[in-house]
């Protein structure tokens, strides 16, 4: 699916609503109905490689913008966090969870970080090689 929730030129009408419903509901027969296809002929379109593209297209997509809203609400989340740990009037308990929570999810997202460039470093080193051989 296009940004803009565009059904892509390659499916039909219905094809589109059915990938759109798809996202959004619970079950393949809850999106059929919602995009008024018949349960079956639903089916049939998940056996489709532009439907199952499309599909993937919108999940990926909707993974994204859920991603962006969750980045955005990690500076917030730490800065409570930061709050209760710093604040002596806390309990004890919540102090700890608070700290043990920010060091954990730290030590993760450092992880994660990690992996990314060691990801990126090997990705160039191959781009540079393919271009190598082509030459």
């Amino acid at each position: 699916m296009a940004k803009s929730g565009r059904v892509p030129e390659k499916l039909t009408v219905p094809q589109g609503r059915f990938v759109m419903a798809l996202i959004h509901c619970r079950t393949i027969r809850d999106a059929a109905r919602k995009a008024k296809v018949p349960e079956r002929t639903a089916y049939r379109y998940l056996k489709d490689a532009a439907v199952l593209s499309a599909l993937t297209e919108a999940q990926a997509q909707v993974l994204k913008d859920v991603t962006r809203q969750t980045v955005n609400a990690m500076t917030e989340a730490v800065e409570a966090l930061r709050s209760i740990v710093a604040n002596v009037k806390s309990s004890t308990t919540a102090r700890v969870s608070a700290a043990r929570t920010i060091l954990d999810s730290g030590l993760r997202l450092t992880e994660v970080v990690g992996l990314m460039e060691r990801v990126e470093a090997i990705e160039r080193k191959l781009k540079e090689t393919s271009s190598e051989l082509k030459a």
